[in-house]
């Protein structure tokens, strides 16, 4: 929210065009994108399930010495309950924000991409 409170009013300041694009990982981008959707300025939230970048490597690789087994046993594990069966990629996330960024996008605002391998279908999100 800091981030948006910063941003907006300078992205207003400049009259930055609807490419400009504010994306948060916190919860209000719909009441954070209401009052600058007119000004073409759009609020989204990414949020990425588990991604297989370094801290998630590093925690597998922890939770792998602490039980005396491969990573990749963990791995399986952790991915197992996941619809796709597998950690995203650093890449699609980026894909999903250059996406979102995009002027195929230009009439999303407000809303949440949920960027997790279908993950939160085994809960209430």
């Amino acid at each position: 929210m800091r981030l948006a409170r910063l941003s907006v009013p300078d992205m207003r300041a400049r009259r930055r065009s609807d490419r400009e694009h504010l994306r948060l990982r916190s919860p209000p981008a719909r009441s954070t994108s209401r009052p600058s959707s007119r000004e073409n300025i759009r609020v989204s939230n990414v949020l990425p399930g588990w991604i297989g970048a370094e801290r998630i490597l590093g925690l597998v690789a922890g939770r792998a010495r602490a039980r005396d087994v491969a990573p990749e046993v963990v791995r399986e594990e952790q991915a197992a309950p996941i619809p796709m069966g597998r950690f995203g990629t650093p890449a699609e996330v980026a894909d999903a924000i250059a996406f979102l960024a995009s002027e195929p996008a230009a009439y999303i605002t407000g809303t949440s991409l949920r960027v997790d391998g279908g993950w939160c279908l085994n809960l209430v999100c």
